[in-house]
């Protein structure tokens, strides 16, 4: 495992299951509290591309990201992202591997979890935020959840198991608004931090 030793104030992290709200956690929490936003899936699809392997569906982004990790180490990307974001203030979402969570964990890491919600609901909410790779049918997205919810390969999605690392745990199952009010009451429990 490669750590890369970066000194932040405040590190987040947010994980959660496909389609959970964890890019709304993310990018409401670091406007509101005037942070950098990173997306792990996001370095991944643009590895993907300039690398040609493949389109950034789901399931293909899970069997290249399971073959990198097993070639650049089991973490991938997450020391390639430290290295290349100095920001003083950093949250990144997406981790789904225990050894992501780890590493960040090195860093002095705060994890929060989008608790999980129906693959019906996160469907749904998939397909309605027109993303590359979310225009899948419903057995698709099923499939896929359910082969990054565990596994015992260290270098595949455990979906389950970063959730379970988690500090804090945030429901994602109301309206936007209630959402982001959840996220305001842990936040103010975190920005001390800052001080």
């Amino acid at each position: 495992m490669c750590v890369c030793i970066i000194k932040r104030r405040l590190l987040l992290v947010v994980v959660g299951e496909s389609g959970g709200g964890k890019d709304e956690l993310c990018k409401y929490a670091a406007e509101k509290f005037s942070m950098d936003f990173a997306s792990s899936s996001d370095c991944l699809r643009q590895y993907i591309r300039d690398n040609g392997l493949g389109d950034t569906t789901p399931a293909n982004m899970n069997r290249v990201s399971t073959l990198l990790r097993r070639e650049l180490g089991h973490d991938f990307p997450i020391p390639m992202m430290l290295a290349e974001n100095d920001s003083e203030h950093l949250i990144i979402g997406g981790p789904r591997v225990v050894a992501e969570v780890e590493t960040l964990r090195a860093h002095g890491a705060i994890i929060i979890a989008v608790a999980p919600l129906s693959v019906r609901v996160r469907y749904d909410r998939a397909q309605g935020r027109n993303r590359d790779g979310d225009k899948i049918s419903f057995d698709e997205f099923a499939a896929f959840c359910k082969l990054e919810a565990a596994n015992s390969d260290p270098g595949g999605h455990n979906v389950d198991a970063v959730i379970a690392m988690a500090d804090y745990h945030i429901s994602n199952d109301g309206t936007l608004e209630e959402f982001r009010g959840k996220i305001d009451e842990v936040m103010e429990k975190i920005v001390p931090q800052l001080k």
